[in-house]
């Protein structure tokens, strides 16, 4: 499956509404978030994924920290620790879109000026030549463009990788995604690609633009060093088991 080809046209602009089918990616970054941490919960069919819960027959209510910590109570007699519970907070408030509907289109002529989509301090948009966003392009490339009405606010890049498609590299309202009051936009953004191609996600912490040995630099372009890859679960988990170098060519 050509998932590039699940995002086109290029220029069109679409609406992704995220709270269609919030549940899944929650409770699997949810469920991975406590295992990390050697904490097992079975979770009933009908939890409610939601952040704040009034009282209801299910018996559980208050924020999503304290009622996984009374089911993880009631299976195994033993409560979660306070600081597990409050990771856990700050994490899940960081995966629940900050509204339901994005409007995105995907770019490949990159011809916007420093600034327009967030990146103004992205040494990329910066450059008068573009010869980053050309590098990339040549290899395929192109970009996500969050709007608001007709404000370009945020970006991600794209690359085709294997079978795979790669996304690095986000900006949101002139900040790298890493320094914006804790709000991971390159994970939204990816999370959007997933729901628009119906595709998996996963974590690559090894991802660079250039062929092994050059570390994440390809003459003027580079990755920031991580980002996620989507496509199917099995390929994606193991393209993303070892360092990810996406060929992009030298300037």
């Amino acid at each position: 499956m050509n998932l590039v080809d699940l995002l086109l046209p290029f220029h069109q602009k679409r609406e992704v509404n995220m709270a269609a089918n919030p549940d899944e990616p929650l409770k699997k970054a949810v469920v991975t978030f406590l295992a990390e941490r050697d904490v097992v919960v079975e979770f009933p069919a009908d939890w409610s994924w939601a952040w704040t819960l009034g009282p209801n027959p299910s018996g559980y209510s208050g924020n999503l920290p304290k009622r996984v910590s009374k089911l993880h109570y009631q299976q195994h007699k033993k409560r979660i620790s306070v600081k597990v519970q409050s990771d856990l907070g700050e994490m899940f408030q960081r995966l629940v879109p900050e509204q339901d509907i994005y409007v995105v289109d995907f770019d490949n002529d990159f011809a916007w000026t420093n600034g327009d989509f967030g990146d103004k301090s992205s040494c990329f948009a910066q450059s008068r030549s573009k010869a980053a966003f050309k590098l990339l392009a040549g290899a395929g490339g192109f970009a996500l463009r969050h709007w608001q009405g007709d404000k370009g606010v945020g970006r991600a890049l794209l690359c085709p990788y294997q079978d795979s498609l790669a996304i690095f590299n986000a900006y949101y309202s002139g900040f790298d995604d890493r320094y914006r009051d804790g709000k991971n936009k390159l994970l939204l953004y990816t999370q959007l690609v997933a729901r628009l191609t119906g595709s998996e996600y996963v974590h690559a912490s090894g991802l660079y633009g250039c062929k092994p040995g050059m570390y994440q630099y390809s003459g003027t372009f580079y990755t920031n060093g991580s980002g996620y890859l989507l496509g199917q679960k099995d390929t994606i988990k193991k393209l993303a088991a070892e360092s990810v170098y996406l060929g992009i060519p030298y300037s």
